[in-house]
C-alpha cells in the first residue's frame, strides 16, 4: 500500500475495489477487501441488526455490540444478517461511566513499543468472541482485566451478509 497512489483488490480475477490505499483501508467495499487489508486485520462480528431505543446493535450468539448510530437508513436491515467491521486502532479504552462503554475481558497483551495490541473477549453462555485493539502503551492494561472500551462510530463498517458481504454505507 505504501508504494502506490491507487490500488486494485482482485478476488479470483474480479476487481473488488479500486482506489487510494486510504480509501480501501477506511471504506472497504466488501468483506473480502476488509479482511485483505490491515495487520492486524479488521475485527468482524457477525449477527443480526436490532434496534436499541434510538440506536442499533449487532446481536450474535455470543455478544451484543452496540453500533450507536442514529441512521434511519439502517431500518431496512433490521433482523437481517449483518457483519460489523472495525479496525483495531478504532477501538479505544474509555471511562467506565461513558455511555458508549462496552466491557471486555483482556486475554492477551502484546507490547509493540509505543503501542500495545490487546485481545479482548466478550463471553455469553459459554460461547466467546474477541476483538483486537491497538492503543497507546500509557494504558495500564493487563491480562485478566475487565476493561471498558468504545468503538469510534464513524469508523464502523456494516456488511450485508445477504448480498455477498457488501458494505451498506457505500453506494
Amino acid at each position: 500500500m505504501a508504494i502506490a497512489d491507487r490500488i486494485a483488490i482482485l478476488d479470483q480475477g474480479v476487481i473488488q475495489q479500486f482506489g487510494t490505499p486510504k480509501e480501501l483501508y477506511q471504506n472497504p467495499a466488501n468483506l473480502f477487501v476488509a479482511n485483505f487489508l490491515g495487520n492486524p486485520p479488521m475485527n468482524i462480528i457477525r449477527g443480526n441488526l436490532e434496534r436499541d431505543g434510538d440506536f442499533y446493535k449487532i446481536v450474535s450468539n455470543f455478544s451484543k455490540i452496540k453500533v450507536f448510530r442514529k441512521d434511519k437508513s439502517l431500518n431496512k436491515y433490521l433482523q437481517k444478517k449483518i457483519a460489523l467491521g472495525i479496525r483495531p486502532a478504532e477501538i479505544m479504552p474509555c471511562d467506565t461511566n461513558d455511555k458508549e462503554a462496552q466491557f471486555f475481558d483482556v486475554t492477551l497483551v502484546e507490547h509493540l513499543g509505543d503501542r500495545i495490541l490487546v485481545k479482548m473477549e466478550n463471553s455469553n453462555e459459554g460461547e466467546e468472541s474477541y476483538l483486537r485493539m491497538i492503543c497507546s502503551n500509557i494504558y495500564p492494561i493487563r491480562i485478566g482485566d475487565r476493561i471498558p472500551v468504545k468503538l469510534k462510530i464513524e469508523s464502523i463498517s456494516l456488511f450485508d451478509l445477504e448480498k455477498n458481504g457488501k458494505n451498506i454505507f457505500i453506494n
